[in-house]
């Protein structure tokens, strides 16, 4: 398929009134560039799910009057017989670099089943992959997926989860900066809970994902009023934090744990099953603090558990995370 087959597809799948406003040609001159093979992995196609689009607009890359570069930003609804999402996603090319901004995915009706989100994912994943297999300069300057993962309520006032969720999804930090501000924030909400978390162990936290698995023992009631382990109740507090996926990112820590995190079918042991993919480090430092404080909320749990305990980070293994 090539990106004129592209451009023709989003017209023919768009709602009403928006479809016509594109001139002739528009939106292959921001998808040119694509690969076939990239076009055949087009992110907003979901296998059992309609998708049709409701906005399309050219937007700014940059503000630099004297050199203008464009991107298009896409926003579609994606439904099945139980459920109606609505997406939107800006699309950048730098040559033959691609930069997909993940702008919003929100549930409009009905009710999740088939864990969308993960699924719109792994077509973003593939899109960008896909893109880069043929380029030259692809591990200099790879395709990527930007976000800015929140968990702040919206306008409407709707609790968001997206600070939680995407942080066990394969992301990276985007940058150091926001690494560092997670890292203070989580310190601060932590000894607002007991749990004392030492400066230098700031080492062992160098991806969303460490957040995202940290249970120490400490169970607290997140802003759901559910009982929550201390990281799950931490990236809810209306945390905001940016990230990046990269298509080398294939292998790497964040992204074997994602993979065996969404391939566990049981809610209840995609955590200790994933947890396995996170460094050695990461795990020694998590043994300590657990058997540091679940064993101040449960005196007998260190008895109870001295097999364990002597097989060193087991004893998190066999511990109870909570369902995600």
């Amino acid at each position: 398929m090539k990106s004129a087959d592209l451009e023709q597809q989003i017209k023919s799948a768009s709602a009403a009134g928006v479809g016509c406003k594109l001139q002739p040609g528009d939106l292959n001159d921001y998808f040119g560039e694509l690969s076939s093979e990239a076009v055949e992995h087009w992110p907003f196609r979901v296998e059992g799910y309609r998708t049709v689009y409701t906005g399309i607009q050219k937007i700014p890359y940059n503000e630099d009057p004297a050199n203008p570069f464009y991107g298009v930003r896409l926003e579609a609804e994606l439904s099945d017989s139980r459920e109606k999402l609505k997406m939107t996603a800006s699309f950048f090319m730098t040559d033959d670099q691609v930069s997909v901004h993940w702008d919003n995915l929100y549930r409009m009706e009905g009710k999740g089943h088939s864990r969308v989100a993960v699924r719109l994912l792994n077509n973003l994943r593939e899109f960008i992959r896909a893109q880069d297999r043929q380029r030259k300069d692809r591990k200099t300057f790879p395709s990527e997926i930007l976000l800015e993962a929140t968990s702040n309520n919206d306008r409407s006032g709707i609790a968001g989860c997206g600070g939680y969720i995407w942080a066990g999804q394969g992301f990276d930090f985007a940058d150091a900066e926001t690494r560092k501000r997670l890292w203070n924030h989580f310190v601060s909400f932590s000894g607002r809970h007991g749990v004392v978390i030492k400066p230098e162990d700031y080492k062992f936290f160098t991806k969303p994902v460490h957040f995202f698995s940290f249970n120490c023992g400490v169970r607290i009631k997140d802003k759901f009023g559910a009982s929550s382990y201390l990281g799950k109740a931490f990236l809810l507090a209306h945390e905001q934090w940016d990230g990046r996926i990269a298509s080398t990112s294939l292998g790497s820590e964040e992204s074997r744990y994602a993979s065996v995190f969404n391939a566990e079918q049981n809610r209840g042991k995609r955590l200790p099953a994933a947890l396995k993919k996170l460094n050695a480090g990461y795990r020694k430092m998590l043994q300590r603090y657990y058997r540091q404080y679940a064993s101040e909320k449960t005196p007998n749990f260190l008895q109870k558990t001295s097999r364990l305990a002597a097989a060193g980070w087991q004893i998190i293994k066999k511990s109870s995370f909570g369902r995600l």
